[in-house]
This record gives structure tokens, sequence and C-alpha cells, in this order.
């Protein structure tokens, strides 16, 4: 590189660690241990967030994620809604989402990070079908289906 190119990059370096200084991400004193602030840290963690929106991976297995989120903690239980329906999941209830996109690893880092991994539940579906459909396979006389269905009523 030529020398203004070397300049022009030093001087781009010193503003950008300047401006994190300055925002609060990372501490005065570089050489301590402890160089990135916790601001910096839930920065880091809202741009994993935003990696995670932007791709989604197809999978063949349907999913159903459940959670039960204390009221305290609002914020993570609509950051969980808002990333789950970027994931392409969509909304059943309130807290139970359904989607065939694979959940990347650093979602659930996240929630172990913010200490709610055991609140959220994941569950896979290998088949589908209505009640009608299993009835009639395991039920395969109509006889049968309406005697059954006279007793549930």
């Amino acid at each position: 590189l030529k020398r203004k190119e070397v300049a022009c990059q030093k001087q781009k370096v010193t503003n950008l660690i300047y401006r994190l200084k300055r925002n609060g991400f990372i501490k005065q004193n570089p050489s301590s241990k402890g160089w990135i602030t916790q601001k910096g840290l839930k920065r880091i963690q809202r741009i994993k967030i935003n990696l995670l929106k932007s791709k989604p991976e197809e999978e063949n297995e349907i999913k159903i994620v459940a959670y039960d989120i204390p009221s305290k903690s609002r914020g993570h239980r609509d950051w969980i809604r808002k990333t789950l329906v970027c994931l392409g999941f969509q909304s059943i209830q309130k807290s139970v989402m359904i989607g065939k996109n694979k959940i990347p690893k650093e979602f659930f880092e996240i929630l172990h990070n913010i200490k709610l991994l055991d609140k959220i539940h994941v569950f896979t579906i290998g088949k589908t079908g209505s009640l009608e459909d299993y009835v009639h396979k395991n039920f395969p006389t109509s006889k049968h289906f309406d005697t059954m269905v006279s007793k549930c009523l």
C-alpha cells in the first residue's frame, strides 16, 4: 500500500476507536483485561441478532417453539418472538411458534447468555396430518369411527 493509503487506514482505525470509546462500547485502557464494556457486549449481541435475521435456512422438519418467559423479562420475550418471525416462524399463539427453518446455534447461545435457555422448548414433528386422517388410518371401519365420535359427544 502507498503511504497515503496506510495513513488513511490508520486514521479510520483511530476514528473508529474514538467513536467506540465515546459511545461506551470499549474502555479507555485497551491493555486492561476487560477491554469491551457491558454496553459493548450488548451491542455485539444485537449485531449477532441481526445476522440471525438475515439467513434463515429451510429444513424438511416442522418445528414448534414454545416459551414461557417471566413478565419481568418482557423485552427478551419480545426479542425472542421477533427473532423467530425473522427466521420464518409463524405464531400459533403468543408464546408458540411454528416453522420449517433451521434455528441457528447463535440463537441458543444468546438464550444461554441471558439465562433463558431453560424457558424455551423446541419440538420437532416427524409426521403431519389431520385428526381425521389419524382416525381413519387407526380405526378403518366407519362404524368404529362413528361409535368413537358419539362417545366423545
